[in-house]
């Protein structure tokens, strides 16, 4: 699933042809699944067209609002009574119970903490009913319901995971795909979510281990995120992903270059443009948007240059030399001066990112306790940056950004 722009346009166009009942209800829903399958909207109108005429098809759409919005009880609670009523009991009671815990977990907190508690009470009582008169099965759990049962442990973790935990999620990849997307695409609509950060960090970092290519589009959207570490997470699996889909990740860093308005997204999408190599002629695509540079904000122009020139030294490596001396010739005006004469450093070659972002161990990363060290551990251009326009750091120049990433004293 690749979404773009004009997508996003075709999605609203639709649900307001829809509203204005221009468009017929199912065929106007379905066009908007084929184009996003995770649309909520979308989905609950299907829905509400089925529920009195398919069994199946509402389970089907229940499964589907329950893998891409994990954080919403309401849907298990739903589908749990649905399983009681067709007397698949054991099911239903571990629907019931994850239900429990979503509400407990991202709602109690809430002003409708009143409200909340009812739900808590009638969920309870549910369970108890169905514990009650449970009769004995060896029937297995279905995997969709084992892998909710999983994320769940992903979500109610602060920090590190365990590594038996991590392990069984990678074994249900196209599962586990759909409920992660789920989670990073809805983490900012959650105040849980928000507060633990830990939660999307681990989804982002376990996306790009499993290197599908339909969490593209929500990924890049962290390229503009403010929380340091969830954007360098999602650079990183926008790398990982590139292994697999190339021609997919550099269209939606190219598109993101061409078409946001957000220089710091720009500028991580130019970074993450370079690890990729030169697929498709990276290298010229990245050299023609210099000649753009009178269209970026001026305080970003020196960096965005800087950038370009990273980036092309990852791309060319050794023979970025002559490449980058004409790039600080030609546009030497927009260059802050002390950057001049440390720009060379980036024409021997060096990996403008101090690290293998393909090789990170997922295990290291998910699974150890995270330490005051890790950002340094991980540092790259976009990261760099940020941690000093983090810390109130006023920068006359680039310099102390490169120095940083060098590892050199400021």
């Amino acid at each position: 699933m690749i979404l773009d722009v004009e997508d996003i346009k075709k999605i609203c166009e639709i649900k307001e042809a829809i509203r204005e009942k221009r468009d017929d209800e199912e065929f106007g829903y379905l066009s908007i699944l084929s184009v996003d399958p995770t649309d909520e909207e979308a989905l609950l109108g299907l829905l509400k067209l089925y529920e009195e005429e398919d069994v199946e098809v509402v389970n089907a759409l229940y499964e589907q609002l329950m893998n891409f919005y994990p954080q919403k009880w309401e849907y298990f609670q739903k589908f749990a009574t649905i399983l009681k009523k067709k007397k698949l009991y054991h099911e239903a009671l571990q629907y019931y119970e994850l239900a429990f815990k979503k509400l407990v977990l991202f709602w109690r907190n809430l002003p409708i903490e009143v409200e909340i508690d009812k739900m808590i009470r009638k969920i309870k009582e549910d369970i108890q009913a169905i514990n009650r008169d449970l009769p004995p099965t060896n029937r297995p759990f279905s995997l969709h319901l084992k892998t909710h049962i999983l994320v769940q442990k992903l979500m109610e973790s602060k920090t590190a995971i365990s590594i038996n935990l991590l392990e069984k999620l990678l074994k249900t990849p196209e599962l586990t795909v759909y409920i992660l997307t789920g989670i990073i695409k809805n983490y900012k609509a959650t105040i849980y979510l928000r507060d633990n950060y830990f939660v999307p960090l681990n989804a982002i970092r376990i996306l790009g281990e499993l290197r599908s290519s339909f969490p593209i589009y929500y990924l890049s959207i962290f390229l503009g995120e403010q929380n340091i570490a969830l954007k360098r997470e999602a650079m990183a699996a926008l790398a990982k992903i590139s292994q697999r889909y190339p021609e997919e990740v550099s269209n939606i860093l190219r598109n993101k270059i061409l078409k946001t308005t957000d220089g710091n997204a720009i500028l991580a999408a130019i970074e993450t443009l370079g690890w990729l190599g030169d697929y498709k002629d990276n290298f010229s695509f990245l050299l023609d948007r210099l000649d753009e540079i009178e269209k970026i904000p001026e305080e970003l122009r020196s960096d965005y240059i800087e950038f370009i020139c990273a980036a092309i030294a990852n791309i060319k490596k050794e023979k970025s030399e002559k490449i980058i001396e004409n790039i600080c010739e030609r546009y030497k005006k927009y260059i802050k001066h002390e950057d001049i004469k440390f720009l060379p450093k980036l024409k021997k070659g060096k990996n403008f990112s101090t690290i293998n972002i393909i090789s990170e161990s997922i295990y290291e990363k998910c699974c150890k306790t995270p330490s005051k060290w890790d950002e340094l551990k991980y540092l790259t251009a976009t990261t760099a940056r940020d941690i000093i326009k983090s810390k109130g750091i006023k920068i006359s120049h680039s310099y102390p950004m490169l120095a940083l990433m060098f590892g050199e004293k400021i």
